[in-house]
């Protein structure tokens, strides 16, 4: 993974960004894995690096955003990104409602 140069503030941002931390090998390990699956496999690698670097040292639009679609908790936040980031790669709407 590549270091990240801002704290991403949207969706789309937190896509970019995500883009440039994952490998194209890594990025299509994920999207080729089942939704379900790539999120959890996903929770304490990508998710703690999103959880720790994005979500614990700001208040940021995009946690704010999540919170609103239901996220409780930083896990709850970074396991929504994860889910919005695998349809976004699959041509899947994110509806997170």
């Amino acid at each position: 993974m590549a270091q990240e140069r801002s704290i991403p503030q949207t969706l789309e941002q937190a896509f970019s960004a995500l883009d440039e931390l994952l490998t194209p090998t890594g990025r299509n390990a994920f999207m080729r894995k089942p939704e379900r699956k790539a999120v959890i496999e996903a929770h304490m690698t990508l998710g703690l690096h999103i959880r720790n670097a994005w979500f614990r040292s700001a208040r940021t639009a995009l946690n704010g955003y999540l919170r609103e679609k239901g996220a409780r908790s930083l896990d709850d936040a970074s396991s929504l990104l994860l889910t919005a980031y695998w349809r976004h790669l699959n041509g899947v709407p994110a509806d997170l409602d």
